[in-house]
């Protein structure tokens, strides 16, 4: 009788070191997964600074796109303006060639 006892026991104290086991697995499975959560949760800060940096070049992708077309506008205006300043300037130019060649037939009279 007392052998059972003794091997009751002994399967009772297997059991109770085995569970002693496994509790210390878990434990450093818990302290990884801890681990994983705060690389999780530094990950997340990350993307979401990342989110803002990428609003931020969104909104000045759109404030330049609108300086462009602003610009685009100007520069229509501008090469209207330089058109008009071609054309009298030609006009001018051929006057000028006119007049001087008035002013070469006049002094050829002269001479």
């Amino acid at each position: 009788m007392k052998k059972a006892e003794t091997t009751l026991d002994d399967v009772l104290e297997a059991v109770q070191g085995g569970f002693g086991k496994v509790e210390k697995r878990l434990d450093k499975v818990e302290r990884r997964l801890d681990g994983v959560e705060r690389r999780i949760t530094m990950v997340d800060t990350r993307m979401g600074m990342v989110e803002n940096r990428m609003s931020g070049i969104e909104d000045t992708n759109r404030h330049l796109i609108r300086r462009v077309g602003e610009m685009e506008g100007k520069m229509d205006e501008v090469q209207e303006v330089v058109e008009g300043l071609s054309k009298a300037l030609d006009h001018d130019t051929i006057e000028v060639i006119q007049h001087e060649r008035r002013i070469k037939r006049l002094e050829k009279v002269r001479s």
